[in-house]
């Protein structure tokens, strides 16, 4: 492979996971090469994030200073030396003047692409000048967090190249926002959230006199605040914007105008909701929506459930993804009328569907009927559920289903989609109640030839299942909870993961929930000494010393060597233990320990004493 073209080796690569790139980059020098190709090299992000420095020296401030100029400095080097032809940067807490040095190099800022600004307190007119001057090939500009802007207006070299802009969290006047978008006159992508805004008339009138409710201002150029009213103009003159995402600023997208063509929207309908005090005002809001007939990716963020007659109308939609609220309507029968009117939606392929319930009222779902689903390729249903056989019927397409609410799901369900969605890449249910061993038994997951990722959660599986799962392209794994008996059936458990392991071998992710329903040393409680520790970080490091990287020496001589991850948790609910151990984990390491006898009487003693005040860092194993 080392011998074969560039080329060549590109279009190998390029239908490989970024993960996987990244590891065939380390032992293949060609590939290495090939991977600097700008089709690869847009997902590599060089983040420098001061905050992470803050808690490294303690001294003097001179020194704490001296160390964060030292760690900018790797980093700029880092970009300097780097062979990639495009550079995402992102940039968190630092001086304006760090952020100049970056955008001020030629060999560097020619090649930015992407530019994150985080918590950064001031931008001036030098960063405007250097970006225009320097940064020609700039794609998206992302502000965020950004405490004091001030801009002059004058003569400046326009940013033909740059496509997004997004405004989080930033203290901006209506003068400095148009002399930002001025820059831009081929944005297609704007994104606007939790900006300080002023919205109301009378305010607004504060700093334009001449403003009034029926007619229309033109010029706002105000350094003292942000108005939607300005922003609504500017949209307006933006030619060729086509995705736009308010979140809170959702209140914008009622002014917009229809003659606006817009591909993809995103909002949360947190405030419209607020503001909903008379039923024409809802109407208002219907017949906006449904006027914007060219969307093709529609997002919704607590929204109520009257706005989704309007959804039905946008029949080019591919994507939609509503989380409604109960609030202002009835789900129960809002909900499957929605659904029903789907029949016209023939060009949706991802639908993320999600009812937003008060945690204080009943557990009940609202059930959905399905009419016309049959162009689905993606599902994700919350609090609410369809049929399986309804499923079935529809879900021949399907490669991404999610459902919340598998206690609805008999054992019998359970197997019909194992059996007849054979074209699913990733399975996720929740609540797996009544999943147990024979269910897949009968209909086995290895039905699922191309499945990527496959969690279940809150199952009644035990370690028995690992030899129904034969999924020769399965990456990632998740069960919870695995029921196992500590003393009595270890060895088997080590069998039957390194039986299992044969059976995925392009397994890296493994993720396993354990529950241990039994009294475990229950008669050597009696006979336990006093055992003192006077730190945590003292019992921690005892921990560590009697690691020895259980599933890890269980999984080296498999098929899986290029296992990342391995995450296992285990908890112990008996009379005696009444806590819950976590674990945290890293990329190279396996957090079950394995501990002699006297270690786990000193375990078992030491969380009886601490119990009410430690949560456990660390995994300690039982085995």
């Amino acid at each position: 492979m080392e011998k074969l073209p560039l080329e060549i080796i590109t279009n190998i690569v390029k239908y490989l996971p970024f993960d996987d790139r990244h590891q065939m980059t380390l032992v293949n020098t060609t590939c290495h090469f090939a991977t600097l190709h700008p089709k690869f090299a847009k997902k590599v992000l060089f983040n420098y994030d001061q905050t992470k420095y803050d808690d490294e020296p303690k001294g003097t401030s001179n020194k704490e200073i001296c160390y964060h100029a030292q760690q900018f400095d790797y980093f700029k080097l880092a970009l300097l030396n780097t062979q990639k032809c495009i550079l995402n940067v992102r940039l968190n807490t630092v001086t304006f003047q760090q952020l100049e040095d970056i955008i001020s190099v030629v060999d560097v800022s020619d090649r930015i692409v992407s530019l994150h600004l985080v918590n950064i307190d001031l931008l001036k007119d030098s960063f405007l000048d250097s970006i225009t001057n320097n940064c020609f090939n700039l794609k998206e500009l992302v502000l965020k967090q950004i405490f004091n802007i001030t801009f002059t207006m004058k003569s400046r070299k326009q940013l033909l190249n740059l496509k997004s802009i997004t405004f989080y969290m930033i203290n901006i006047s209506d003068e400095d926002f148009n002399i930002l978008m001025q820059l831009a006159p081929n944005v297609t992508d704007i994104g606007l959230g939790q900006c300080k805004l002023i919205r109301w008339p009378q305010a607004i009138r504060r700093f334009y006199p001449q403003y009034r409710d029926n007619n229309s201002l033109t010029v706002f150029n105000s350094n003292l605040v942000f108005t939607s009213t300005n922003i609504i103009n500017v949209l307006k003159t933006t030619k060729k914007l086509i995705n736009l995402r308010l979140d809170e600023c959702c209140d914008i997208f009622v002014e917009l105008s229809s003659h606006i063509k817009l591909e993809s929207l995103k909002f949360d309908g947190f405030k419209i909701l607020c503001a909903c005090s008379s039923p024409s005002y809802l109407e208002e809001i219907n017949l906006k929506l449904s006027e914007h007939i060219s969307l093709q990716k529609l997002e919704m963020d607590f929204m109520f459930c009257c706005a989704l007659t309007a959804v039905t109308k946008l029949y080019n939609l591919k994507y939609l993804n509503v989380k409604v609220t109960e609030i202002l309507c009835n789900t129960i029968t809002c909900v499957p009328n929605f659904f029903e009117s789907l029949v016209n939606m023939t060009h949706l392929k991802t639908l993320h569907f999600d009812i937003l319930k008060d945690m204080e009222n009943d557990d009940s779902t609202v059930a959905i009927p399905v009419s016309a689903m049959s162009n689905l390729t993606s599902l994700h249903l919350i609090n609410c559920f369809i049929d399986v056989q309804k499923i079935i019927i529809f879900g021949k397409n399907l490669t991404n289903l999610k459902l919340s609410n598998g206690d609805i799901l008999k054992g019998e369900d359970f197997q019909l989609l194992f059996k007849n969605l054979t074209s699913l890449r990733h399975l996720r249910i929740y609540n797996c109640t009544n999943l147990e061993d024979n269910n897949l038994m009968k209909s086995p997951i290895s039905n699922l030839k191309g499945l990527i990722s496959l969690k279940l959660f809150q199952s009644k599986l035990s370690y028995q299942c690992f030899q129904y799962i034969k999924c020769l392209d399965l990456k990632r794994l998740s069960i919870s909870y695995l029921s196992l008996k500590l003393n009595h059936e270890l060895e088997d458990f080590k069998t039957s993961l390194i039986q299992f392991s044969d059976l995925v071998p392009s397994l890296t992710d493994f993720q396993l929930y354990l529950t241990c329903n039994e009294y475990i040393w229950h008669n050597k409680l009696n006979a336990l000494t006093e055992i003192k520790f006077s730190e945590n970080d003292f019992f921690q490091s005892e921990i560590n010393k009697c690691r020895t990287q259980y599933f890890a020496q269980v999984w080296e001589t498999t098929r899986t060597a290029h296992l990342k991850k391995i995450l296992v948790r285990i908890y112990l609910d008996t009379d005696i233990l009444k806590i819950l151990l976590l674990g945290e984990y890293d990329d190279d390491e396996v957090l079950l320990w394995y501990m002699s006898e006297e270690k786990k009487k000193s375990m078992i003693y030491y969380l009886q004493r601490e119990v009410s005040k430690v949560i456990m860092k660390y995994l300690s194993a039982v085995i």
